[in-house]
């Protein structure tokens, strides 16, 4: 929900995964260490024993979380190997990582489940899959069928996914322990809200009336529940969240996203219930009310058109985007974005690929060139990694202008774009950085280069001493430097043994 991201308590469903891994794991999350050991740290450096080294101590045993979920994001070639042997990992949140990882890649939860070796692990696991969406009714129907005992929230999680007549039954335990946690307690009661009326009002009053939970912890569990039910399609447990959160203001980010979530579960239940938060006594119909609508892709109705703000140019941008058609609003956003438009550049770059106007990414480029602010930075890497998937050759010119201007930040970021998308025509569009002045440049676009094609002998021992810390490469590509070198030279047979020992 990008557009109300900042309006929104501090969670989402990604959030919420991690939240669930610092709580079952007692592992501690530390920097790992750069150092690179060598038989002889005076001499000649071997780029498969540092790359060895360095990938032992960032993602292998050695490794910590925020490692392997930054080489998930970055995703190198064969990087299923990796996540594979990981299965293995002494500590739990790297083994739930790992699983995850897989699970995105193809892999059936319940087979991953049953090697994790751990119960708290294997909720994770499951807490994960739901939060990337590859959570099917044959997958929790295999997952409660196996052997591995399951916390109550991964329970409730499956069972609402799977829904037998079982499976009902076992939300009505769930939803009525209250021994167990407001968030499984909270999912139980959604899920069961369609065939059980009123559910989700007893469970909502109970966590009222707990002493022992806050008004942030409660905000926190009905914000967790609305976005795992908008996952698993839970239309009338929504709808019951959204009129029980009607005493809130217009303005609330809980209620918005109650009624966002319905919208896109269930376009007309959810549009009634932004009729009625649009027309709340006292309220106005604000940008922000309207840009739920956007998030939704559900047409503005007519009766609203004139009800929205249009006092200066940035309004009238954006009346125009909650006005058009969902079809059109890609294009239409382009206007919004140029005027710095945040809350749109977001919405823009979750959409799928084949919706994003490559206009708009050149737009969001352009502006992030004119300020640099950390937000900003988020944006142009996000938008050139987009490019770099779907039209890496529009970064050539860009990249060329930044690289004679010395805009070497900008140039970071559009060369990062190209690395992230691995092809052969993202590697076309870095090779003219290859003889960048800086040697960071020259770094980062041999790496693109190696990301998406193969490179020669000379450049392939290059980028083992890239990965060792000999060509100013940013340090959380430096395990990706690592991992490419040890593949392209054929090395990951004998290097992931060694990665992963003790």
């Amino acid at each position: 929900m990008p557009l109300l991201q900042h309006d929104l308590p501090n969670s989402t469903a990604a959030q919420a995964l991690v939240v669930v891994l610092a709580f079952l794991s007692s592992a501690t999350v530390i920097s790992p260490s750069v150092a690179v050991a060598q038989d002889n740290p005076y001499g000649e450096i071997d780029p498969s024993k540092a790359s060895v080294s360095l990938l032992h101590s960032s993602v292998g045993t050695n490794g910590t979380p925020i490692q392997v979920s930054t080489f998930d994001r970055l995703d190198p070639t064969d990087s299923d190997r990796l996540f594979e042997a990981l299965l293995a990992h002494p500590i739990p949140a790297m083994r739930t990582l790992a699983g995850i990882s897989l699970v995105k890649r193809g892999a059936r939860p319940a087979a991953i489940a049953s090697r994790l070796n751990s119960e708290d692990a294997a909720g994770a696991l499951v807490v994960g899959t739901l939060a990337a969406n590859k959570l099917d009714p044959k997958d929790a129907i295999a997952l409660i069928d196996g052997d591995v005992i399951m916390p109550p929230v991964a329970q409730a999680i499956m069972h609402a996914r799977a829904r037998r007549t079982s499976d009902l039954e076992a939300l009505a335990t769930i939803s009525e322990d209250p021994a167990n946690p407001p968030l499984a307690r909270g999912l139980a009661a959604t899920a069961r809200e369609q065939d059980f009326p009123g559910s989700v009002q007893r469970w909502m009053q109970s966590i009222k009336d707990d002493s022992t939970i806050d008004q942030n912890q409660r905000d926190r569990t009905v914000f967790e529940t609305i976005e795992a039910a908008r996952i698993l399609e839970l239309g009338a447990g929504l709808d019951a969240i959204q009129v029980l959160l009607r005493d809130r203001a217009s303005n609330d980010g809980l209620r918005a996203a109650s009624i966002l979530a319905l919208m896109q579960v269930d376009p007309d239940r959810g549009l009634e219930a932004w009729k009625t938060l649009a027309t709340a006594p006292g309220s106005d119909v604000s940008i922000p009310i309207g840009l739920l609508l956007v998030a939704a892709e559900i047409k503005a109705p007519s009766e609203y058109a004139t009800s929205f703000p249009s006092s200066d140019p940035l309004q009238k941008d954006i009346r125009s985007l909650i006005l058009a058609s969902p079809a059109d609003r890609p294009e239409v956003a382009i206007d919004a974005i140029r005027r710095g438009h945040i809350p749109t550049m977001r919405w823009l770059l979750e959409l799928p690929d084949d919706q994003v106007p490559v206009e708009a990414l050149e737009a969001i480029i352009e502006r992030g060139t004119r300020s640099r602010r950390a937000v900003m930075v988020e944006l142009m890497t996000n938008a050139s990694e987009t490019m770099g998937r779907i039209a890496p050759e529009r970064l050539i010119e860009p990249l060329e202008r930044a690289n004679a201007n010395g805009d070497h930040a900008l140039t970071e970021v559009m060369l990062r774009g190209l690395i992230i998308a691995g092809s052969e025509p993202a590697a076309a569009a870095a090779r003219s950085s290859l003889e960048g002045a800086r040697k960071a440049t020259r770094s980062l676009a041999l790496l693109a280069v190696a990301s998406g094609s193969n490179i020669d002998e000379d450049s392939l021992q290059r980028l083992g001493r890239i990965a060792a810390g000999g060509g100013d490469l940013p340090q959380d590509l430096r395990p990706m430097a690592a991992w490419q070198h040890l593949r392209l030279t054929d090395r990951l047979d004998e290097s992931i043994p060694q990665i992963m020992a003790p």
